[in-house]
């Protein structure tokens, strides 16, 4: 009996033959058995330099290696592995109503939620070692936090909650600089926090620990991640708890306020336009956030996913409804922020747990109409009102998204930027999949999925690997 988790918070890769089926949660483990045969997956590869990572398909980047599907489970037939299909056992609806806003049902909502996600956190707080919590400054690793110091300290006698972070305090990094909040919940609670910044200078290691952990070209460098739960190892944490999930279920990202917009009443539009408009605090999103709104409320959404794509950016609008949006989410861009958790947190032995990933919360999460996620402005509205008056309102409200954030950009822009274009020129893959080396990507993003294949060709398959 072979079973895979709701979430693909775990990974479970197989190899199968004629005679023979293999299992493991690591490809690194496959590769060590002779029968195994693989080389790099350039239709894989291809699809990554086009559109990004896809942990959530069966194919790997490494061919005859396949990911068995997430919320699947199957019964084979030990005499002889056959045939045997994946049955879905776990799926979830997302309401796709159009009720409108009302206030008494919105706190209701928020009631709800805060009650499911406290039973969530007291659920992952049970361990015999040490556990702590990343903080990035932002509401969804701020609340895990709240809760944990809150159910910790009914202990009399009971540990303190650890907490760690990444901060930049270098001028050029500023921009990805999240001390203020950090220290204003620690002021507001009290509790131990631990801070590293991540240094241009650790790039080439770090990057090349990356792809030996990650096994697949993640989406960005992917550094910061593995650095920063470094310092939870360095503190003495083997648990923590950790933000993941809760942007893709509540609307969290700016950039489905464009699928909101385009499916609410007219009425409703015109008013969160205004309400955008004041909230949103970069101007430059701003503007791209309304003018996809606009367009693809007046012009429809296959109109606007054509004009992204003449001007090169890599988005694209699915879904009518909102919900339908997140959904998708869950059952795609979450895959991947799921393994670049279990793979950096594998990496240092520490088991992370993530509250937000809990079937019951998710489950709600999707169930809460449109309305209730974007409000006024503001996404995940219901979550922020769950939290009013118990975080400080600077980050209950903040208006900026950041999300961990590294200074990528000047990195490449910098003195590593020459160490990773040779890298890039130096790929044996990148030329078998046609792509010219002789200057400069296009872009950064187009640049880092370059070095990311490079990388991983480097540790996966030059001779020295």
């Amino acid at each position: 009996f072979v079973s895979r988790d709701r979430f693909a918070i775990k990974p479970l890769y197989y190899y199968q033959d004629a005679t023979c089926i293999v299992f493991a949660s690591e490809i690194k483990a496959l590769l060590q058995i002779p029968r195994v045969k693989s080389s790099p997956n350039l239709e894989y590869l291809s699809g990554y330099l086009s559109t990004g990572a896809t942990e959530w398909v069966e194919e790997t980047a490494f061919t005859n290696i396949k990911r068995f599907p997430f919320a699947h489970s199957t019964v084979i037939d030990l005499s002889g592995p056959g045939d045997w299909e994946p049955a879905r056992y776990w799926d979830v609806e997302a309401n796709i109503s159009q009720e409108r806003y009302d206030e008494e049902t919105a706190q209701r909502y928020a009631k709800r939620y805060l009650e499911l996600l406290t039973d969530a956190v007291r659920i992952r707080l049970r361990s015999d070692v040490a556990v702590g919590c990343s903080l990035s400054g932002g509401l969804d690793s701020s609340s895990v936090v709240y809760l944990a110091d809150a159910l910790l300290s009914q202990t009399e006698g009971g540990p303190r909650l650890s907490t760690y972070s990444s901060v930049y305090n270098s001028p050029e990094a500023k921009h990805c600089d999240e001390s203020y909040f950090i220290d204003m919940l620690q002021a507001h609670l009290g509790f131990d926090s631990y801070k590293m910044e991540p240094k241009q200078e650790d790039v080439p290691h770090l990057s090349e620990l990356v792809a030996r952990q990650q096994e697949m070209p993640p989406d960005g460098l992917a550094m910061s991640g593995i650095n920063t739960i470094g310092l939870a190892r360095d503190i003495g944490l083997t648990v923590t708890l950790d933000g993941q999930g809760a942007d893709e279920v509540q609307a969290g990202y700016e950039t489905y306020l464009v699928t909101f917009l385009t499916s609410v009443s007219w009425l409703d539009y015109f008013r969160e336009i205004r309400a955008a408009n004041a909230v949103l605090k970069d101007s430059n999103v701003r503007r791209q956030i309304i003018g996809a709104a606009v367009v693809g409320r007046f012009f429809g959404r296959r109109q606007l996913n054509r004009l992204l794509k003449l001007a090169g950016k890599l988005l694209t609008y699915r879904h009518r409804f909102l919900n339908d949006e997140l959904r998708h989410s869950v059952e795609h861009r979450l895959v991947n922020l799921m393994h670049y958790s279990d793979s950096r947190s594998m990496h240092h032995s520490i088991e992370s747990r993530m509250p937000f990933m809990d079937h019951r919360v998710v489950e709600f999460s999707l169930s809460v109409p449109a309305c209730y996620k974007v409000h006024n402005g503001y996404s995940k509205y219901f979550a922020r009102l769950a939290f009013d008056g118990k975080l400080p309102d600077e980050i209950t409200w903040r208006k900026d998204k950041m999300g961990w954030p590294a200074p990528v950009v000047q990195w490449l822009h910098g003195p590593v930027g020459a160490w990773v274009d040779k890298m890039i020129r130096g790929s044996d893959v990148l030329s078998r999949l046609g792509v010219d080396r002789s200057g400069p990507a296009r872009n950064d993003t187009r640049r880092i999925r370059f070095f990311n294949i490079a990388m991983w060709e480097k540790v996966y398959w030059s001779r020295s690997a």
